[in-house]
C-alpha cells in the first residue's frame, strides 16, 4: 500500500500535510554511538530547509514518517515548534556532538514537539524509495507515489 496515502487515511489528514523522511544508515549509526536519539533527529530542522515542517511557501507538515534501513521505523505527529535558535542552541549534548561530528556548521534552526503514533506499520518494510540521495518525499512528487509498505 502506498505509505502516504495509508498514513493520511490513517491519522485524519491530507495527503500534502504528510512527509516521508529517509535517514541514512551511516548517520543513524553516527547518532546512537554520540547518544542523540532518531526522534531528536528529526524534530530539529533548519529553516526553510528541504526538511523544514513549515517552510514558506509549502503545505504545513502535520506527520512525518521516518524511514530508516528500508523500514518504518517511526511516525510522528508534528506540533508546534518548542525552541528556536540554531541547529546546537536547541539541541541536547548528545545530539550537538553528533551534529559536529558530522562535520555540520550552525544554522538556523527550529525544534518541533513530535509525537509518536504506535501504527501497525512501524517495522514493516518500505520499498520504492529509489535514488538513495533524496532524504524527502512531498505529496506530489513521483517518488512520493512510490512508496509502498509491506
Amino acid at each position: 500500500m502506498n505509505l502516504c496515502q495509508l498514513l493520511a487515511r490513517s491519522l485524519g489528514l491530507e495527503s500534502e500535510e504528510v512527509m516521508l523522511l529517509r535517514h541514512g544508515t551511516g548517520r543513524l549509526k553516527a547518532l546512537r554511538e554520540s547518544g542523540a536519539t532518531v526522534q531528536e533527529f528529526t524534530a530539529i530542522q533548519v529553516v526553510n530547509s528541504k526538511y523544514d515542517f513549515l517552510r514558506d511557501g509549502a503545505v504545513p507538515i502535520r506527520a512525518v514518517a521516518v524511514i530508516a534501513d528500508d523500514q518504518l521505523e517511526a511516525v510522528y505527529r508534528v506540533g508546534a515548534v518548542e525552541r528556536e535558535g540554531t541547529t546546537w542552541s536547541v539541541a541536547s549534548p548528545a545530539y550537538q556532538k553528533f551534529d559536529r561530528g558530522q562535520g555540520f556548521t550552525e544554522k538556523p534552526a527550529k525544534r518541533f514537539s513530535l509525537v509518536s503514533v504506535p501504527l501497525p506499520e512501524v517495522g514493516r518494510p518500505v520499498h520504492g524509495w529509489t535514488s538513495p540521495r533524496v532524504a524527502v518525499a512531498r505529496y506530489g512528487g513521483r517518488l512520493c507515489e512510490s512508496i509502498e509498505v509491506g
